[in-house]
Order: structure tokens, then sequence, then C-alpha cells
């Protein structure tokens, strides 16, 4: 069965937003705060980590758009987990996740983003 906190995983966002209109309890509600809903939960689904992380990679590439194409980081996990305060560990895991989701591929010497707005989703600031 799938959880509510991995439904980042199977549906788009545009997806959700169908499956939230046509829900008993959620389907009478404007579309605003169908939208508010669904991206709170995508952003909450992530811990605080990947947010950072997600938010650095995408300042060194030059932001959504890139540099040019060129969006690759040439630092070591180590490097970048220390500029976000998080261990290599914890940033290679992340990593791993994304690249198994297409987001980024880690080579020797850097990551290359793959899926920039992907990446823009997850490092937004949560809906309070």
């Amino acid at each position: 069965m799938l959880r509510a906190s991995e439904t980042h995983r199977v549906f788009s966002p545009a997806m959700k937003l169908t499956v939230l209109r046509r829900h008993p309890v959620f389907g009478g509600l404007p579309l605003e705060h169908i939208e508010r809903l669904s991206t709170c939960a995508s952003t909450r689904a992530y811990p605080r980590g990947a947010g950072r992380l997600a938010k650095q990679l995408l300042h060194l590439i030059g932001g959504v758009e890139g540099s040019g194409g060129d969006r690759k980081v040439s630092m070591t996990q180590r490097e970048l987990g220390e500029m976000i305060g998080m261990s290599r560990e914890s940033t290679n895991k992340q990593l791993r996740e994304w690249e198994e989701r297409d987001w980024v591929r880690i080579e020797r010497g850097g990551i290359t983003v793959l899926a920039p707005e992907a990446l823009a989703a997850i490092g937004a600031p949560a809906i309070e």
C-alpha cells in the first residue's frame, strides 16, 4: 500500500491535483486551496537537509535555467555537505535517491543536475 508521504514518487503534480479534486473531502475546495495542500505535502515529504541540498545545487548551477546548459557541480559530496551542514553520508544518500529518479547524475568529481525543476520544488519554502 502506498503511504501519503510516498505519493511524490508516483504522482506528478498534475496527477495529485486531479486525485485531490475527485476526493470526497477535498473535491469541494477551491483549486487554490488544493494546490496549496499539494505543495505543502510535497515540500514536507523531504527532510530539511534535502531542501538545503536542492537549493545549494541550484545556486551552484546558476538557478533553474542553469548556466548555458552546463549543470555540472565540480566538487565532492563531502565539500557540498559541509557547505550546507550535512554529513557526506547524508548528502550521498539524498543524491542517490535523486539519481534513481533521474534528477541528478553522480560522477567522479562532481554532480550533474538533470532536473532542476524537481530540485526547485523541493527547495521551495513550505507554505504555512
